[in-house]
Formats: structure tokens, C-alpha cells, sequence
């Protein structure tokens, strides 16, 4: 079973804190225990060594036992048990009187007696409770005669430690339960809005795209939902370009099969004498299937650039020498149609890598939009030079027309696909053109800018990279 964003969070959370909280707790113990501990083993120490400093230096040392008697009625405490052994660890003092004339073969007896002093900490040989103690040697003139022992119980040490320890672990127990509480009304404000977004991007895949996610906060949460909503209105402007496009492309179909099945069945009854009735309807066939083939080509470059499939065949070509065919090809349906084309090329020649096949199909799309929107009596220019952007040798080709134009909020529309504007909206095409041609300049590492304003005209300027 999969664990939701929510229990994950909060589960990470209380993992977090239980750690540390832990960590903490168990460095503090140690601490407790530690401090407790080695305050007692230098309290022994201190009384161990003081007494077998006075021993050494105040009283008969030829008398060990004189000497132990005295040592025990001037120093004995009832927080502490003292012990005085003879060189071999035989008890020979006591001031509780539990072990005399028992000997002692604990691990600090040995090294006191063997000149230096030692700590011992474990359970009394005698008693099992759990005792702390320093042993000091004995010393007369320069030889050890014996031991003193400060020994301390550590029970009671003990019980205050466990219970300083049981404290400790109940408090951390609740601030686990009170941070683990906070924790998990904090991972709701993940996972609330979290959820919503959820909601929201699962409505958007089941075709709803008009729903908007409600999340507004300036985070990184709020930027996804933001995000979110930005690419449903794409997606919703998509989708009714995608539509328009359908109807459109439906429609410029329509219209030329409709022309051409029409006049093939007035060509099937048309006499064979009727020879200018049957060319006329001929030429209408062939304008119609060559605008056909148009829309197909457009729709399969659309459908290769989609899937990146579309490929250049680039090579060494005299760029002027291109330019001036393709205005040649249209110069009849310019002068047919009364506008004032024109030509204008740098003198000397310039060779660019390019594939020549494209180029010319962005220069006739290009031309072709301005054939379209410009009104007799009206000016096209097509002209071509270097031009230096960026510390980079560019060649601009410039298409500059006194159309209609379009409103300069739609210009940044134009490259994208299907977009039609309102104004040029019964005009034949299918709203692909500009964006394909954008892309085939892009893909020779080149850039396309469109200036238009309605009433002026519009100018359209593609750069190609001029290598050396």
C-alpha cells in the first residue's frame, strides 16, 4: 500500500524528532552519568591522597598498625568507608569494621601497593553493592608499606541518576508527541494544497481545462499551481487554435476537391470542340491541385518539425542569385495584379551554406503573404545585405509590403501555429506558414522579426549566419 504525501511528511517529521530528540537525550544521561560519577572519583581521590600525605609526613611510620588506628579515628566519615591494608592487602583498618584482616585483590589495591594511585569501580567482594573507590599507597622511607582506601557506595548516586534519566525520557516522550502534533498540522499546509493541485491536474487530464487551481501562496507550492493554470490556458488556447485549424484546414479542403469535382464533371459532358471552355476548366483543376499540394507539403513540414524529423540538405549557395529567381517566379502575379514589386540586392555576390530548397519556400511564403494582403497600386520590396549583429556576419533578407498590416499586439502571435488574426480571418490559408518558416530559419541558425502596423504595411526581416 502506498503511503500518501501527508503520512510521509509527518512520518518524516516524527522520524526527525524521535532522532534527535534521542540523540539528545542519551548525550544529556551520559553527561548526568559522568558528572555524578566523576565528581565521586575525585572526592576519593582527594581523601585518599590527603591521608596518605599525612601518614607519610606526620606519623610513626615504623607502627603501621598504631598508625592505622590513628588515621582512622582522625579522618572517618560516615559518607565514606576508609580501609588500611599491609604491604600484602590485608586489611589491618577498617572504619565501618566489616572487613578487617580480609585481603583485598581489587585492581587499585594492587597498583597502590605496588607505589602508585588507581580508581576501582564495580561491585564490593563482600557486600555486591555497586561501590567507586581510590586506593593511595602507604609509603616509609621510600618503601610502601601499605594502602589507604576511600570507598563510596553508588547506589543512591544511582537512584538519582534513573531518576534524573526517567525524567528526562518522559519529557522527551511528550515534546515528541507535542512537536509530532505541530509537525503534522505543518505538513498540511503542503499537503492540502498539494491535494488541490492534484484535483485540479486531474480534471485538466480528463479534458477539462477551463478549471484553475485556487492555490495562492508565495511559495514554491504557489508557483507550481501557477504554473499549473498558465498551462491550461496554453493548453486551452491550443486547443481552440487546434479547432479553428481543423474547421479551417476542413474548409480550405473542401473548397478546392469541391472546384475540381465540379469542373471534372462539367469537363466529362463538355464537348471536345468546346477546346477554351475545357482549358479554362483544366487550368482551374491544375491552380486547384497545386493549392492542394501546398496544404499537404505545410502539413507534413508541420508534422516533421512536431516530431523533429525535419531535416536540412545545406550547401554552397549564391544567396542573390536565389533571391532574384524566386521574385522572377512571382513577378506575373505581382504585375497581374497591379502591385509595384521590387528588387533590391547588394552588387557583389555573396555564397552562404544553406539548403537553397528551404530558403526558397520561406522567400515564396513570405511573398506570397504580401501578394495576398496587398491592394493594387500598393509596393513590395524584397531586398537582401550584410548585416553585422552581435559581433556576428549575418545576411538579412528584408520583404517589406504596404498591406493591411495587423495590430501590433497581434505581431508576437504570428509565428505561433494555426494563429490567424481576426482581421485577415476569411483569407485562404491555414495559419501555418509564418511558424513554419520561423522554424526553418531557426534550424539554420538564424532569427525572423515581423514589425507590422495596420494600415502601413508590415515588414519582415529573416537573418542567415554567413560563414566563413
Amino acid at each position: 500500500m502506498k503511503l500518501g504525501i501527508g503520512r510521509r511528511l509527518t512520518g518524516t517529521y516524527f522520524l526527525v524528532i524521535f532522532i534527535t530528540v534521542a540523540i539528545f537525550e542519551l548525550a544529556l544521561i551520559t553527561g548526568i552519568n559522568y558528572y555524578y560519577l566523576s565528581s565521586i572519583n575525585n572526592n576519593l581521590k582527594n581523601q585518599a591522597e590527603m591521608v596518605a600525605g599525612f601518614h607519610n609526613n606526620f606519623l610513626d611510620s615504623t607502627d603501621l598498625y598504631s598508625s592505622a588506628r590513628q588515621l582512622i579515628d582522625i579522618f572517618a566519615q560516615e559518607s565514606f568507608q576508609i580501609q588500611i591494608t599491609d604491604k600484602r592487602g590485608k586489611v589491618i583498618a577498617d572504619s565501618l569494621g566489616q572487613t578487617r584482616d580480609q585481603v583485598l585483590d581489587t585492581t587499585d589495591i594492587m597498583k597502590a601497593l605496588q607505589g602508585a594511585g588507581d580508581k576501582f569501580k564495580g561491585r564490593d567482594q563482600f557486600s555486591g553493592e555497586r561501590i567507586a573507590s581510590w586506593s593511595a599507597p602507604l609509603i616509609s622511607q621510600g618503601t610502601v608499606v601499605g594502602a589507604v582506601r576511600f570507598t563510596s557506595s553508588l547506589e543512591l548516586t544511582y537512584q538519582v541518576i534513573y531518576g534524573l534519566a526517567q525524567y528526562l525520557i518522559v519529557f522527551g516522550l511528550f515534546l515528541i508527541l507535542g512537536v509530532s502534533i505541530i509537525s503534522y498540522f505543518l505538513a498540511q499546509t503542503i499537503v492540502v494544497p498539494v491535494e488541490e493541485i492534484t484535483r485540479t491536474a486531474e480534471q485538466m487530464a480528463q479534458g477539462n481545462l477551463k478549471v484553475r487551481s485556487q492555490v495562492v501562496q508565495a511559495d514554491e507550492i504557489g508557483v507550481l499551481a501557477g504554473s499549473l493554470n498558465h498551462m491550461a490556458a496554453q493548453l486551452e488556447k491550443h486547443e481552440e487554435l487546434k479547432n479553428e485549424f481543423i474547421s479551417s484546414i476542413s474548409h480550405e479542403l473542401r473548397t478546392p476537391l469541391t472546384s475540381i469535382e465540379g469542373w471534372a464533371q462539367t469537363l466529362k459532358g463538355t464537348p471536345s470542340e468546346a477546346r477554351e471552355e475545357m482549358q479554362y476548366g483544366l487550368d482551374i483543376i491544375i491552380s486547384e491541385s497545386e493549392r492542394l499540394n501546398e496544404m499537404v507539403e505545410d502539413l507534413l513540414d508541420l508534422s516533421r518539425l512536431e516530431a523533429c524529423r525535419l531535416r536540412l540538405y545545406p550547401e554552397p549557395t549564391e544567396i542573390n542569385g536565389l533571391l532574384r529567381t524566386t521574385y522572377e517566379q512571382l513577378k506575373p502575379r505581382a504585375d497581374k495584379q497591379g502591385v509595384d514589386y521590387r528588387l533590391e540586392l547588394s552588387a557583389e555576390e555573396q555564397v552562404l551554406d544553406i539548403d537553397p530548397r528551404r530558403v526558397k519556400q520561406i522567400l515564396i511564403n513570405l511573398l506570397d503573404n504580401s501578394l495576398k494582403f496587398t491592394a493594387p497600386g500598393g509596393e513590395i520590396c524584397l531586398s537582401g545585405g550584410r548585416r553585422r549583429i552581435e559581433k556576428q556576419d549575418f545576411y538579412s533578407i528584408t520583404v517589406t509590403d504596404t498591406g493591411s498590416g495587423i495590430p501590433t499586439a497581434e505581431v508576437s502571435l504570428l509565428k505561433e501555429r494555426f494563429y490567424k488574426s481576426p482581421q485577415n480571418a476569411l483569407n485562404k490559408g491555414a495559419g501555418l506558414g509564418l511558424a513554419i518558416c520561423d522554424e526553418l530559419v531557426r534550424l539554420h541558425g538564424g532569427t525572423m522579426e515581423i514589425d507590422s502596423e495596420v494600415g502601413r504595411g508590415t515588414v519582415v526581416i529573416f537573418n542567415l549566419p554567413v560563414t566563413s
